[in-house]
């Protein structure tokens, strides 16, 4: 897949690879432009002739000033830049580990339950309180 040809860049906060016009990463979000325009754009968006205050002015005239451009601390993005393909791929991962927590703890309550339902009868056939048990005795005593 050809993005619309511009000369090929990387971006400084993942290193992927980027359009020269582009204004943020498509990959991770990160603002990637410098403020800078081509001469051409800046005389297409201003008029050939203009009149300020009773002067006028042509597009030639305009010097083209460069923003200054503003490092963003690496750090700003680790703690609040998400891409939301990221986000999302957190919440999935979230809501994933939660299921299988639910499903854990479902688990945990029936092996516990049969345990229990183990020792219990257990205990019923040692002291020998069940009705069977009861029963043997009784036959035992009549021979």
């Amino acid at each position: 897949m050809q993005i619309s040809g511009g000369k090929k860049l990387f971006c400084r906060h993942c290193g992927e690879k980027i359009e020269d016009d582009s204004r943020f990463c498509r990959y991770c979000g990160g603002n990637v432009y410098t403020g800078k325009e081509k001469k051409e754009q800046v005389k297409d968006k201003v008029p050939e002739n203009v009149s300020v205050n009773g002067v006028k002015v042509s597009a030639d005239d305009a010097e083209e000033e460069e923003v200054p451009f503003m490092e963003t601390p690496v750090d700003a993005y680790r703690k609040v830049k998400l891409t939301p393909v990221m986000r999302r791929k957190i919440e999935d991962q979230k809501k994933e580990a939660a299921k299988k927590e639910a499903i854990n703890n479902k688990l945990r309550k029936a092996i516990v339950k049969n345990v229990m339902a183990r020792k219990k009868e257990a205990e019923i056939n040692k002291t020998g309180n069940t009705h069977i048990d009861m029963y043997k005795r009784h036959l035992k005593d009549k021979k």
